[in-house]
């Protein structure tokens, strides 16, 4: 018998879960050993099963895609990471994989997708799509100049992208489990980074740049 990839699966979403569960555990050469909706149990459960390899929300629990990605390689640096997200690969997928990610891919992917990346990263092979290739391409040639978005750290982007999506400024406080005034000031932060004026300003700069980056 052809020896199994272990796989421990993290996602807040029971039917997600459960959908992975299902595909996973068709094939033969892979297994689902663990699974968690639960952020604070991340660390233990990969401690105590030691997977293969994970598959993590990246939007599970507080912190924010590259800095969970960044805990938990800090923790188990020889852990092979594939982040799944709903947020579109054009967002977040280079800061994930420089994070210490192996591969970045979105819940709609069709399974055959799913199965190439799986294999992928278990396999210590970094996984993106073609569009993101091709970005990082662009990025190594240089002719990808970026913008000032990419100045951003990783909370600014996060806030940046949450007012894009129409969340306001108690909205955001209780989602990343800050207040109100510590929000205010990376708004302040984003408006002097991006050149930007005023609140309402910058909510239109990031709804147009959340609708240039998800079509």
């Amino acid at each position: 018998m052809m020896p199994q990839v272990r796989i421990f699966i993290a996602d807040q979403h029971p039917v997600v879960r459960q959908g992975l569960i299902s595909i996973i555990n068709k094939e033969k050469d892979m297994t689902v050993i663990a699974e968690t909706e639960n952020p604070k149990d991340i660390f233990s459960i990969i401690k105590s099963m030691n997977p293969d390899m994970g598959i993590i929300n990246i939007s599970i629990g507080g912190d924010f895609g590259p800095e969970l990605i960044k805990n938990i390689k800090a923790i188990f640096p020889k852990l092979p990471v594939l982040a799944i997200s709903t947020h579109n690969e054009g967002l977040l997928a280079e800061r994930i994989i420089k994070a210490g990610a192996k591969g970045y891919i979105m819940k709609n992917e069709n399974p055959e997708n799913l199965m190439a990346a799986i294999r992928k990263v278990s396999k210590q092979q970094i996984y993106t799509s073609d569009k993101v290739t091709a970005k990082f391409m662009d990025r190594i040639t240089h002719r990808d100049d970026g913008s000032p978005i990419e100045n951003l750290t990783d909370r600014e982007l996060e806030i940046y992208i949450l007012i894009g999506e129409g969340h306001g400024v108690k909205q955001i406080a209780e989602k990343l489990y800050l207040s109100t005034k510590t929000i205010e000031t990376y708004k302040a932060k984003l408006k002097e980074k991006l050149n930007i004026s005023n609140a309402s300003e910058l909510r239109r700069h990031a709804v147009l740049w959340l609708n240039s980056n998800t079509k």
